[in-house]
């Protein structure tokens, strides 16, 4: 294997989606002397590849429920044929499950049949790992880093107004603007949000919701939700990465109201972006509110209100000295210490062939994660 041999090391990247965490990543890895392919069967099965880099697993069990078997069964085949073939298996656990859930049962035995056979689990934060080794012991068995999301600043254009981007929105400028962007799906409650801001009584508060929901009865939902309030603005599709600094400079404040959560790429997404974000505290959450301070991330418990909302919104227009503290979040820093995780991955001794023993790779770490993203011991 060639994965000790420095830029000699070959990934096969497993990463549904068009997430500009996958190609910051990828981009970054390359730089650091890190050959990443695309992930296909056929590359899977036959390529040659040193470590098979698997993000968002549980989108393997996707469609009606012949179609979802099919997919997880050819998906155990590749993390079979990655083991014989004495491939190293890297999980960045971005969720412990599928927020939909279609087939809870169908993916549990999937996931639970790839964490026995994983190398190296990568959490994007302590509080990820801890959640994750609790739901899938058998990750035990494997090395595990904590490695952050990286944040976007360099990704996305930003040089649009307030002002310009409140007037090609239509927005007035003395509006208290609240945002919910990204995909419009389930679990991010976009028509509870319109619910809770619709009790708002403040007439000069704004709702933008955009980004295109993930099937016409979520579409539907928002939009009888919304009805009849001319304070709601929708744009329910998708668009493209130039017009999110128009959404975000308009915004005063980034509402993510989930309703299940682990991680947030849409909380850095805002974050990168200097817009103060409402959470909820659930998941790591807390803990990105640790990393960047309350001046930038609000919590708040159980489902949102409307005299939440109102207070977040007059908490969001206060006056901020300085951006929010991103350098731990560098693409750069971040691609390094995926680098160095890969490369001890693969420097590892393993014997090929069926799960690990437990406790063959290294232990589970305890404690916090240092500076290159190893959680420390």
């Amino acid at each position: 294997m060639n994965g000790s041999a420095g830029d000699d090391l070959r990934v096969l990247a497993w990463a549904p989606g068009d997430n500009p965490y996958f190609r910051i990543l990828r981009a970054e890895l390359a730089a650091a002397g890190i050959r990443v392919a695309d992930h296909s069967l056929l590359r899977c099965l036959f390529g040659r590849y040193d470590l098979w880099h698997v993000q968002f697993p549980e989108r393997g069990v996707a469609g009606g429920r012949l179609e979802a078997r099919a997919r997880a069964l050819a998906f155990l085949v590749m993390v079979l044929r990655c083991r014989l073939g004495g491939r190293r298996i890297v999980w960045t656990v971005h969720n412990l499950r599928s927020h939909e859930g279609r087939h809870p049962g169908l993916e549990r035995r999937m996931l639970g049949f790839f964490a026995a056979r994983v190398d190296l689990a990568v959490s994007l934060t302590e509080t990820g790992r801890r959640l994750a080794l609790a739901a899938w012991p058998g990750l035990a068995g494997a090395a595990q880093r904590v490695i952050p999301h990286p944040h976007y600043r360099s990704w996305y254009r930003n040089r649009v107004t307030r002002r310009a981007a409140r007037t090609a929105l239509g927005l007035p400028e003395t509006a208290r603007v609240v945002l919910l962007v990204g995909k419009m799906r389930p679990y991010k409650d976009p028509v509870g949000t319109v619910r809770t801001f619709r009790r708002l009584e403040d007439p000069g508060a704004r709702l933008v919701l955009a980004g295109e929901p993930t099937s016409p009865e979520m579409r539907r939902d928002i939009e009888a939700a919304a009805e009849g309030d001319p304070r709601i603005l929708l744009r329910l599709e998708e668009f493209p990465d130039a017009a999110a600094e128009l959404y975000m400079n308009a915004a005063d404040l980034v509402a993510l109201p989930y309703l299940d959560i682990l991680n947030s790429g849409s909380a850095i997404w805002a974050l990168s972006f200097a817009r103060p974000i409402l959470l909820p505290e659930r998941g790591a959450m807390a803990e990105l509110e640790a990393l960047v301070g309350p001046d930038w991330v609000r919590l708040f418990s159980g489902e949102l209100d409307a005299e939440t909302l109102d207070r977040a919104l007059a908490w969001a227009q206060a006056r901020r000295p300085a951006p929010p503290p991103l350098d731990p979040l560098d693409p750069a820093r971040i691609a390094a210490a995926h680098a160095a995780a890969f490369r001890a991955a693969c420097a590892a001794p393993r014997a090929a062939g069926g799960p690990r023993a437990a406790g063959g790779a290294s232990e589970a770490p305890r404690g916090e994660p240092v500076a290159d993203g190893t959680a420390r011991r």
